[in-house]
């Protein structure tokens, strides 16, 4: 996660303590010095604010998941875990504990203890849809689309209303890649959240695999009117200029995103094709080299930087690109097809 991503989703976290704690003047002062210094980029200060919170009032269960929260998204999980823990044997019957729990277990590669979790949360809050979005959400991460289609048309059932729920059930279609009915869900989702640029962004690049261009291009557009400064928006209207062909504006959506965030490695894969497109083939091999600085090994980088080898002409350097692409991810069509054409460009 980057800087400023971790800045705004913290934020939200430390706002959240505001909510959930009994409203007084001092908290409420505590978490508007804790937002000045997230802006302020200065995050174990922030963590430092969440744990005096806790500490005043230690009893209370909301504070733990909180500082759960803010722990998960500073990748301390078994910390966050132990937080979360506190925050259930306070209160086994709020939510928030056990889903924090849950996120904490999955966000460190531990997905089937963390359906354990949403399982026991399920069966003893059930008609909390948060409980059962969280349950669909780990499904999802373990591939058994179907229950997590389940879990969510529950949540749903108790909570119709709830744009969140619409949301995560196009989520959970989108990597069934059912992306008609997962459009229909986020559309829904739009209905009772229209303001949420998230989902916008779901929205665009649903449109983008269903080959609706122009409109993927206008979803990234209203994202980036909701939130101008959230590189996501702007990275996929770029992803819908390159496939209008319409390859200077992508450019500049791409170096816009990277003005925003610099960190992020498909970025750089994507500005690297387009330069490669646009007949700028040493910058695009350039633009591929930093995606792998960034993010080694990445099938994505690894097939763009063949590709622009090969219309540099290094043919040999090329075929390694591919063959380190085919080493990571075993069968992929791009790296088999790239290696495939370098092969016969050598007469081999």
């Amino acid at each position: 996660m980057t800087p400023r991503h971790l800045g705004i989703v913290v934020r939200q976290a430390l706002e959240g303590i505001a909510r959930r704690l009994p409203f007084h003047d001092h908290a409420a002062r505590q978490c508007a010095y804790a937002r000045a210094l997230l802006e302020q980029g200065r995050y174990e200060e922030a963590l430092e604010l969440c744990e005096r919170v806790v500490r005043a009032a230690p009893a209370y269960s909301r504070a733990w998941s909180a500082t759960a929260t803010v722990l998960r998204l500073l990748e301390r999980y078994a910390d966050a875990v132990t937080a979360a823990n506190r925050a259930v044997s306070l209160d086994p019957d709020e939510a928030q504990g056990w889903i924090e729990k849950a996120r904490a277990l999955a966000a460190g590669g531990r997905s089937q203890e963390a359906l354990v979790v949403c399982d026991e949360a399920a069966k003893r809050l059930p008609h909390t849809p948060a409980v059962w979005l969280e349950r669909a959400r780990t499904l999802g991460t373990l591939e058994r689309h179907h229950d997590a289609l389940a879990a969510c048309d529950v949540a749903i059932g108790l909570d119709s209303g709830n744009a969140r729920a619409w949301s995560t059930r196009a989520h959970v279609l989108t990597r069934a890649r059912r992306y008609q009915e997962a459009l229909a869900a986020c559309d829904r989702a739009l209905d009772l959240r229209p303001a949420f640029a998230p989902t916008w962004h779901r929205k665009s690049s649903l449109l983008q695999h269903l080959g609706r261009y122009q409109d993927a291009l206008e979803a990234s557009e209203h994202a980036i009117t909701l939130e101008p400064d959230n590189d996501e928006g702007w990275r996929l209207k770029a992803k819908a200029l390159f496939s209008l062909h319409r390859l200077d504006e992508a450019l500049a959506a791409e170096d816009r995103a990277l003005a925003l965030d610099a960190g992020v490695a498909d970025t750089w894969r994507s500005r690297g094709i387009i330069l490669r497109h646009l007949g700028r083939f040493e910058e695009a091999l350039q633009a591929c080299d930093r995606a792998l600085e960034l993010a080694p090994g990445l099938v994505g980088a690894l097939v763009a930087r063949g590709k622009a080898l090969q219309s540099l002409e290094r043919f040999e350097e090329a075929l390694a690109a591919y063959e380190l692409a085919l080493a990571s991810q075993p069968g992929d069509p791009a790296a088999l097809a790239g290696r495939a054409e370098t092969l016969r460009q050598l007469g081999r």
